[in-house]
């Protein structure tokens, strides 16, 4: 799955989300904002469709989890992060950047290391596409995650008109 559209308001969200997969989910999955769910079900999803799944939670921070009864006890259902508005277009991860640790707990240091020696800007975005942290990436660049909420950031790295991706939890 991919969110394409997170739009959020005090007490409600609509989600919007395309199957980037080459089959449906063929069980009953629900977009859930800060521990609700929608009333829409993800079963049953083409390739390449979209639906908006609307949630009677949101704020200004809100949570996004993709959720089914199916799941076993640690079981995710990942999603790629948001379609982002900066006018930076997304590419295959070829930026040979590593993240470590990823997931890392709220509070602690991640290392965003390069495999070559070439400088890039790289940014970290939050779930709405809201930049929280920019710098440049020299071979190994340390970010203290503090000031950082929990969820899910998008880490962009490369030139002004092309950014590969890599996704960040913050637990």
């Amino acid at each position: 799955f991919k969110v394409t559209s997170f739009l959020s308001k005090q007490d409600s969200s609509v989600v919007n989300i395309k199957n980037v997969g080459v089959a449906p989910f063929y069980y009953d999955a629900y977009v859930t904002v800060d521990g609700v769910r929608s009333p829409v079900s993800l079963k049953h999803l083409l390739p390449g469709d979209s639906i908006d799944c609307p949630v009677s939670a949101g704020g200004d921070t809100p949570v996004l989890t993709i959720e089914s009864d199916r799941l076993v006890a640690g079981q995710v259902i990942e999603y790629l992060g948001t379609e982002n508005h900066l006018g930076i277009t997304e590419s295959d991860n070829n930026s040979g950047l590593l993240i470590y640790p990823n997931p890392v707990d709220k509070g602690n240091t991640i290392v965003l290391k390069a495999d070559n020696s070439n400088t890039k800007d790289f940014r970290i975005t939050d779930i709405t596409g809201k930049i929280v942290f920019s710098g440049i990436l020299n071979n190994k660049t340390s970010v203290n995650t503090s000031s950082f909420k929990r969820g899910l950031y998008i880490v962009m790295v490369g030139s002004r008109k092309r950014f590969s991706t890599q996704r960040l939890i913050i637990k």
